[in-house]
């Protein structure tokens, strides 16, 4: 007969047997009306556990013989409901307890006169469940009886003398909660109290810990802990483990197998764990991990625990137990765990790229990490991704569909990315003398090792953040030059100046100074290939490339501001009006500072076109005016 239907015969058993009735300590002539004795009587039963169930007899045939109790205040027995739904569930909260919902159920449909519960603390021991019962009997006109009496929750005294009864129960819950916890807390101090442990280790029967007396499972661990100091990141352990089919010696904790030695494949979860388990570099530690309350109260799912981080944890003894690796390689692993983690804060893993500064380049705008991006396979690019704006309503069907086969090619690279690393992994021969000679006369020689034809895009990573500890990049609006400050191992800094690419010509620093030139240029009767030669010998760069300007693209930017075909010939000049240039080099002054008194309305100017070069008006009177001016100290 299993457990389940054992409750069930002594439930039965009790419910059908007479028994005593005890007279209730405290009743009110009154209280109960025909109008109570017209509805059902409801009977609830529960103990909290399956344990109390099987040996707490005595409790349980108390509540199932309140059925005499609603027999003795005048219910008939086919009126009376026994409700024991509940039975081995604990009253803390009424989230996944039935029978106390069936309650609630039959109160608001007015179906109940009376329910009786052997205490408070059987029908509820959270004052919100409580108190919810309470409101819902005082809209009903439901009455309450226990033991002690009975209860009207519409008399304020009955009220104030329930609120007592739940806050009491809830109370006696929480002291006898706080009660073990102290008792545990206390033998965590101690160093005692051990549960399970993890693979690698045996807890014998005196209650110690000592290492795995199997030789293998105590080298694969051994071997886990080398191989992650050598590939430097979870995720490429984990693909080791599994290329090779490397198997992990664990022990079973439960049932008839207990303490037997099982070899499972290595999980992701499995291997996190014995990475961030203390116990391996022979530490005990108690309070690693604690109940997420606000993840129950959100989610209303089964209990969920937390990583807390080492300075919350409740108890932390190093050298207390037999260990794998040394504190300080322990230390060591869990910082370069956080740092492989794409958060902020983080640089994240080294992988395959191209691009050197993924992890260490930081907008100087926001702050945030710069994402790498290739136009090919050669040459990254870094963009910083906090000013995208999200995709348009009429064009998410199609979004939808590209982030489908984006995922798709990403899933298929990373697939085609992890057979080369198994493949070179495979192939890597063992290192003689003299190979490893030449390494360690590499690392004095930094140069040399950077332009190694052996060293990969990876390996160059791994140097830069072995000499870099945050790099930030600064661009200036409207402009293709970029500061870019650079925090050396050590914390010397250095600044310096960079030219970026850009998508539009008006985004050029010196674009209006160029097409003045043009236009000067051309006024002189420069053919547009000299021209091209001349933009190029004279420094103005291209938005895109360093290569220079061809008589094409001189060509083009002279039709987009619409000065081909001698339209430039053909602008006169008005009475007293200078090109911009001219009138510049007439004054003494620079072209930016006179372009600068064009837009502020310092000097009276006009343009040839949208967006072409500038012609401003000075005759002597102004000329004079406008040498005052630049002789006047701001």
């Amino acid at each position: 007969m299993t457990a389940h239907e054992t409750i069930n015969q002594h439930a039965a058993q009790a419910a059908a047997t007479p028994g005593p009735v005890p007279a209730l300590r405290r009743f009110r002539p009154g209280l109960i009306t025909d109008w109570h004795l017209g509805l059902l009587a409801i009977v609830y039963v529960r103990q909290s556990t399956p344990q109390q169930i099987l040996d707490h007899r005595e409790s349980r045939e108390r509540q199932y013989a309140l059925v005499n109790h609603a027999i003795a205040l005048g219910w008939p027995k086919d009126r009376i409901l026994v409700i024991d739904d509940d039975q081995g569930l604990t009253g803390t909260t009424a989230e996944h307890r039935s029978g106390f919902h069936r309650i609630l159920a039959e109160v608001t449909m007015e179906h109940v006169g009376l329910i009786l519960g052997i205490e408070m603390s059987r029908l509820a021991r959270s004052n919100k469940d409580w108190h919810h019962l309470l409101e819902m009997c005082v809209i009903f006109g439901a009455v309450l009886a226990d033991e002690d009496g009975l209860y009207d929750p519409r008399d304020p005294n009955d009220r104030l003398l329930l609120g007592l009864k739940g806050t009491m129960s809830e109370y006696e819950l929480v002291t006898m909660h706080n009660r073990l916890e102290r008792g545990r807390l206390h033998k965590a101090e101690r160093g005692e109290l051990i549960f399970d442990v993890p693979c690698g280790y045996v807890k014998l029967p005196t209650g110690e810990v000592a290492l795995d007396p199997d030789e293998q499972v105590r080298a694969t661990v051994q071997l886990l802990f080398d191989k992650f100091d050598e590939l430097g990141s979870f995720s490429r352990l984990f693909r080791y483990l599994l290329r090779n089919k490397i198997r992990l010696g664990t022990r079973v904790h439960q049932g008839p197998s207990r303490g037997q030695l099982e070899w499972r494949p290595a999980t992701r979860s499995l291997v996190g764990r014995m990475l961030h388990h203390p116990i391996y570099a022979g530490a005990y530690s108690y309070g690693r991990r604690r109940v997420d309350r606000k993840g129950i109260a959100s989610n209303r799912a089964k209990v969920r625990m937390r990583e807390m981080p080492m300075s919350k944890w409740m108890v932390l003894q190093k050298d207390r137990l037999p260990a794998y690796i040394t504190w300080e390689r322990y230390l060591a692993n869990q910082q370069r765990l956080l740092q492989n983690r794409y958060q902020p804060g983080s640089v994240g893993a080294p992988r395959g790229g191209s691009a050197l500064l993924t992890g260490i380049l930081v907008c100087g705008a926001c702050g945030r990490r710069m994402q790498a991006s290739y136009r090919s396979k050669s040459t990254a690019y870094y963009v910083c991704v906090n000013k995208r704006q999200a995709v348009e309503p009429e064009n998410r069907l199609v979004a939808r569909s590209l982030e489908q086969q984006w995922e798709k090619t990403l899933r298929a690279q990373r697939d085609m990315r992890e057979e080369y690393d198994r493949f070179l992994n495979e192939q890597r021969p063992r290192l003689s003398d003299e190979e490893r000679q030449k390494i360690l006369a590499l690392s004095a020689d930094i140069p040399a090792l950077w332009h190694a034809p052996e060293t990969t895009a990876r390996d160059r990573k791994e140097i830069i953040r072995f000499l870099t500890e945050r790099i930030v990049v600064e661009v200036h609006s409207q402009s293709e030059r970029a500061e870019v400050t650079i925090t050396w191992r050590g914390g010397q800094t250095g600044r310096h100046s960079i030219v970026r690419t850009v998508s539009r010509y008006e985004s050029l620093a010196e674009y209006d100074r160029m097409m003045d030139r043009i236009v000067q240029l051309r006024r002189e009767g420069v053919t547009i290939k000299e021209l091209a030669a001349r933009l190029t010998r004279e420094g103005y760069r291209t938005p895109r490339t360093q290569k220079g300007y061809t008589p094409t693209s001189v060509r083009q930017l002279l039709s987009r501001r619409g000065l081909t075909g001698g339209a430039v010939g053909r602008e006169q000049l008005g009475s007293g009006e200078w090109w911009l240039p001219d009138l510049a080099k007439e004054l003494g002054t620079t072209y930016d500072e006179l372009r600068e008194w064009a837009l502020r309305g310092t000097a009276r100017a006009r343009r040839v076109g949208p967006g072409g070069p500038w012609i401003v008006w000075a005759d002597g009177r102004e000329r004079r005016r406008l040498r005052k001016v630049l002789a006047t100290p701001e």
